[in-house]
This record gives C-alpha cells, sequence and structure tokens, in this order.
C-alpha cells in the first residue's frame, strides 16, 4: 500500500516579488502586503490606519499629505493639499491628533489655494517652520507655537523708540524660570514690545510670576507709519486683571503690518500696553503666525554703500564716497568724514546702492551733531524722471525734534514702490539713489562718518516645490521667471533670501525642475553632504559644503535620465560598509523608462 503519512515541505520565503511572472510555491511572490524583504528573507512591517475619523467634506480628494512635528513646544500636525469634487479649487487642511490616534480635520482651512495652484508639496524647514509650494502660491508656517524674534520692554509707550528699554529677547526662547530667563513687565515697565520675522495673529505668554491688580492690555502694531491700534482677546486674565495666568492673546487676522528697524532688529513690531499692574516675570513667549505666503526679511547685515554726493543749489555735484565708506572716524583726518557744517535747505545728499532700501544707517560722531531747532529730514527715491517721497519717515537720528542729533537710522516703508528705478550719477554705476534733504540748514560743526542701509524687501516668486538642505531652505523652479532656478536661503533662516548667505543657482537650460533632494556620505573621517536634483529628463549635482562653493559645483550627472514622477523619490540609508568604514545614503525614482538609484553618481537602473 501506498505511504499515507504526511510529507512536509520546506518553505524559505526567501523569492523576490514578481507580480508579472508565475510564482513557484515557496520561492517568488505575486503580491506582498505588510511585507518587506530583505537579503534573506521576507519581514513583517507595520501596516496603515486611517488618522481622520470624519470623512472630509467639500475638499476631500487628498493629493498630497505632510507629517510636521515640533518638539519645542511639541506640536504634531497632519497637512494636507486637498481639491474639490471638480478639481477646480483646493485648500491646505489640517488634523492635530497625533498619530497613532484619530481625529477629523479642521473644518476651517489652514490655506485657500490661489486659482491654478497646481500640486502642492511640503518641506521641513529650520527653525521649526515648514514650506509649502504649489506653482502659484509659495507658503510658510511655524505652527500654532513659534519661536520669538524680538521681547523689548519700556518705560513710557514707544513712538519712536522705547523709553529705558530692556532686552529680554534671550530670555524669553526657552523655558527656563531662573531670574536671567525671565522677562518683567508691569510696575514701571508697562509697555512691551514682541517682534516678529513674519506678521502675526498672537502671541502666547508663559507667567510665572502673576500680576495682582486691577489692569488691562491693549495693543498697537506698527503700520508703516505709526502706531495702530487693533483689538484682542486676553487669554492671560483673570476677572479684570491681565498677566494672572499663561495665556494667548490673539486677534483678528485681518492688520496689515509692515517691518520696522527698532533697537538693533528689523521686524514686524507688536505694541502691548498695560494700564496698571505689578511687576509681572514671564518665563517664555511663543508667536502665533497664520499659515501665509512667504515674505523675505533683512538678513541684519547692513550694506556698504557705493556712491555718495552732495548737490549745491546751482545743481553741481561733489563726490563724497570715500569719506563715508568706511568706519574709521578720526578726529584730526578730513578724509575720514564728511563735513556737513553749514549745509543749506538748497543742498541735498544723494546716496547710492546696488539695492533698494528701506533704511539709512547714519554714524554722527559725538561731538559734531546738529544743534539747529525743529530740523527735520525728508527722503525722496528716485523714479526715473524725478524725486518722489518715500512718505512718513521715522528718524532715529533725531532728539527733541531736531534730525541728525545723534547717530541712528532713518527708516520709511519701502512696500509698494513700483516705480522705483536707477540711474547713473557722475562716474556711478546704474545704482538705487535715495536724496536727502533738510528743512534747516544744519549746524557750523556737523560731521558724518559713516553710512550704510538696510535692504528693502524683495518680492519671493511662485515656486513649484521646497527642498531642505544642509540648514537651508532651497525654493525649486521658479515659475514665474525661470523654471531651472533655485533660490537658497540663508542658513538657519528661511524666511530670509537677500545678502550674500542667499543665492540662486541655475541648472542647465531653461528646462523645468521637478524634484530635489539631499544626500548624505561618509568615508572614513571624511563626511559629504549632496544635492540632487532632477529635470524630467536630467539628473544634476550640487556639491560642497556651503552655499559659496554651490554656485561653481553644479554638475550634469545625467542628460537623459531624471525624474518625470517627482512623488517618487525617496531616500534610503545603506548599511555601513566595514572594510571602508563607508556610510551613505542613496535616492531612488521612477525615470521615464524604470527605476533607477544614484548616490550622487551616473543613475544605475535597478527595474531588472
Amino acid at each position: 500500500m501506498p505511504d499515507q503519512r504526511a510529507q512536509h515541505k520546506e518553505l524559505l520565503f526567501n523569492g523576490k516579488l514578481m507580480t508579472g511572472e508565475p510564482a513557484t510555491i515557496g520561492m517568488n511572490f505575486r503580491t506582498l502586503t505588510n511585507l518587506r524583504p530583505t537579503d534573506t528573507h521576507v519581514k513583517g512591517v507595520s501596516g496603515m490606519t486611517k488618522i481622520n475619523t470624519a470623512a472630509l467634506a467639500t475638499y476631500l480628494k487628498v493629493r498630497s499629505a505632510f507629517h510636521f512635528r515640533k518638539s519645542q513646544p511639541q506640536e504634531s500636525h497632519i497637512l494636507v493639499q486637498a481639491y474639490d469634487t471638480g478639481i477646480a479649487a483646493s485648500q491646505v487642511l489640517e488634523n492635530t491628533t497625533a498619530i497613532p490616534s484619530a481625529g477629523a480635520f479642521s473644518g476651517t482651512a489652514l490655506f485657500t489655494n490661489t486659482s491654478g495652484a497646481g500640486l502642492g508639496r511640503f518641506s521641513e524647514a529650520p527653525d521649526g517652520k515648514v514650506l509649502y509650494a504649489n506653482g502659484v502660491d509659495t507658503c510658510i508656517w511655524g505652527g500654532n507655537e513659534m519661536k520669538c524674534g524680538a521681547f523689548i520692554t519700556s518705560t513710557a509707550e514707544v513712538a519712536t523708540d522705547p523709553t529705558a528699554p530692556l532686552d529680554f529677547s534671550k530670555a524669553v526662547v526657552n523655558i527656563k524660570q531662573d531670574a536671567d530667563n525671565v522677562a518683567t513687565v508691569g510696575g514701571t515697565a508697562l509697555f512691551f514690545l514682541v517682534g516678529s520675522p513674519l506678521p502675526l495673529k498672537g502671541i502666547k505668554i508663559y507667567v510665572k510670576t502673576a500680576n495682582t491688580d486691577d489692569a488691562t492690555m491693549t495693543m498697537k502694531y506698527w503700520d508703516g507709519a505709526a502706531w495702530t491700534a487693533h483689538s484682542i482677546t486676553d487669554n492671560t486674565k483673570t476677572g479684570i486683571k491681565t498677566l494672572t495666568k499663561t495665556g494667548t492673546v490673539t486677534w483678528a487676522n485681518t492688520t496689515v503690518p509692515k517691518p520696522d528697524y527698532l533697537e538693533g532688529s528689523y521686524l514686524y513690531w507688536y505694541q502691548f500696553i498695560l494700564s496698571d499692574g505689578t511687576a509681572t516675570d514671564i518665563y517664555y513667549v511663543t508667536l502665533d503666525a497664520p499659515f501665509q505666503k512667504l515674505v523675505d526679511i533683512w538678513d541684519g547685515v547692513f550694506r556698504e554703500v557705493v556712491r555718495v554726493y552732495s548737490v549745491n543749489n546751482l545743481g553741481t555735484l561733489f563726490e563724497h564716497t570715500t569719506s563715508v565708506l568706511k568706519d574709521d572716524y578720526y578726529v584730526a583726518s578730513t578724509s575720514t568724514y564728511w563735513d556737513l557744517s553749514n549745509f543749506l535747505t538748497t543742498y541735498s545728499a544723494e546716496i547710492g546702492f546696488t539695492e533698494k532700501m528701506t533704511a539709512l544707517n547714519f554714524k554722527i560722531p559725538l561731538d559734531y551733531t546738529n544743534s539747529t531747532a525743529a530740523t527735520t529730514a525728508i527722503v525722496k527715491y528716485w523714479d526715473g524722471d524725478s524725486w518722489v517721497t518715500v512718505g512718513a519717515i521715522k528718524d532715529g537720528t533725531a532728539e527733541a525734534g531736531i534730525s541728525f542729533a545723534k547717530s541712528g537710522v532713518i527708516s520709511w516703508n519701502s512696500n509698494g514702490y513700483t516705480d522705483e528705478k536707477r540711474r547713473v550719477r557722475a562716474n556711478s554705476p546704474p545704482l538705487y539713489y535715495y536724496q536727502l534733504t533738510w528743512d534747516e540748514a544744519l549746524d557750523a560743526s556737523t560731521r558724518l562718518s559713516y553710512i550704510t542701509g538696510i535692504t528693502a524687501q524683495k518680492d519671493i516668486s511662485y515656486f513649484k516645490f521646497p527642498v531642505f538642505a544642509q540648514g537651508r531652505t532651497l525654493l525649486c523652479a521658479d515659475m514665474s521667471e525661470n523654471k531651472s532656478k533655485v533660490t537658497c536661503s540663508s542658513k538657519h533662516m528661511p524666511q530670509v533670501y537677500n545678502g550674500s548667505d542667499s543665492v540662486d543657482i541655475y541648472f542647465g537650460d531653461e528646462g523645468e525642475l521637478t524634484c530635489g533632494t539631499e544626500l548624505f556620505s561618509q568615508y572614513g573621517s571624511s563626511l559629504y553632504a549632496i544635492i540632487l536634483m532632477f529635470k524630467a529628463n536630467e539628473t544634476w549635482m550640487v556639491a560642497g559644503q556651503d552655499i559659496a562653493q554651490w554656485e561653481d559645483n553644479t554638475f550634469l550627472v545625467s542628460s537623459t535620465i531624471g525624474c518625470p514622477a517627482p512623488l517618487t523619490l525617496k531616500t534610503i540609508n545603506l548599511v555601513t560598509e566595514q572594510s571602508t568604514g563607508g556610510n551613505r545614503t542613496l535616492a531612488i525614482w521612477q525615470g521615464a523608462n524604470g527605476v533607477y538609484m544614484s548616490d550622487g553618481r551616473a543613475p544605475i537602473p535597478i527595474h531588472g
């Protein structure tokens, strides 16, 4: 009789995923569900769970998603770009339930995309922020609690400058509560200013020592010409006592603030006024900025002047550039200062820069300041045909109604100037010139030793996608100008796109960039970081450890293989190579005719 005992076969599960070929039992696989191949076998991996408890409505077709996480303070945001049924309009929606728990998306959109928006893509950004671009909008967000830019107290309401200012900017950006890490308001300091690199809709104040007096809080913001009152909701108050507990101070997101130079920082400023109150210790302050279109802000480095002229009442031009180009004043050396003695009202100064300015910084020797009473400065820009006033100015050189009575900054709101033009004067290159005059003659001993400037805000174009690399944000594919262009932010400052620490990089012809990523490698004790950028049929590499090297280290890796499917681009970490002490990451993506990988060298096909 035949042997009826059970027969056993050992299944090794060490085959390949072969969806198009017959699968030999125990060798290959037609499907893999919650499994991942290794070198010797397949292993189980985590599956998926839903993150929303309620179905999306109206904007229900999700096309991209991003998990935005912050550690100080802790936040979790699932951000999605979702379209309506007809794929005609889209919004950025938010779910704040921490994974793996499930919760509903907010019924209020974080951002409504401009008409014509394409696929929205997100990227981490320095300083606890996230960037978003969709081809027509380039946006930034810092979550619910963003790092405070500056915190200044004053003993009187601020019109131009704070009175007896104390700077607590470093004290309120950490959660320490010792004496060196708190800001004291109330008592004699009933006014405090909060500065931000972005326009705000609220702040959060963490109170250590509570106010015990009846007191209210009001707020004003700088609108470019004056402090404008705006209603607030004060959640730090108990009854009729403000600053009794930790809480938010919020306001409707309808303000139109403008940045201003104050106490050494060029930021968006909000002035908070206490009607009364005991000394109150604040140990931590965070900012709530709306999800908004990206705005450029000054990098904090004063710009050198390029040309300085005076023009007399006969129209004769005199150059003074070398006298004010360097901060090297010596009282007995006439070459180190510009003598403005008896500078008449019919005279003018013309000050030229390579970039548009929003403020001029003047250094005036202490013993040679202007003392003519009621002297008012007037600033104008060149529109191509004539001098046009910049409008209201804030004269930081004025004291007791006398302009040029001390060193300081004269600033104005340059936003909205569309007709400012460069001009050539005498032997100068084309420059942006600013005319400075006074309505009274300066006194007989006025000297000026140094001039620098603060750049006006640049318009940020609309880009197709952002990339985070080496502590910088790369805005990629300028859809309004050159689709092969990348604009790099300053290091650790995702809202700064000006100055020597920001650069534009171009990749070949004007073919459109599709995606990019950063790769890291270690060979022995040498560390390398590169950036791969892709077009539909090209692969490019940027080498170098800092931005100064990037422009001259851009290489075409492949002229035939690119990435037309940007959402397939992923990076993986390879196992350490023991023989060489090496460790590296690889990029893997779907090309036009297969799957490829690269560590910065020529793409290798792996679809076979």
